[in-house]
């Protein structure tokens, strides 16, 4: 899946974040991309939370 394709959903992106956070979780080497794909997350979290309160 790519992430950068617009068509999917917000909850398809947060979902395929979470599944990546998941995969890489139990590897120690994987810090930094743990910790970027958090923020892409928490990011997108608020962006969904911020387009709720606009409705």
């Amino acid at each position: 899946m790519n992430l950068q394709n617009n068509k999917l959903t917000k909850e398809e992106k947060l979902v395929y974040l979470l599944n990546k956070i998941e995969e890489i979780s139990n590897c120690n080497q994987n810090k930094e991309l743990i910790n970027n794909l958090k923020t892409k997350l928490l990011l997108q979290m608020n962006s969904n939370i911020e387009s709720l309160e606009d409705e």
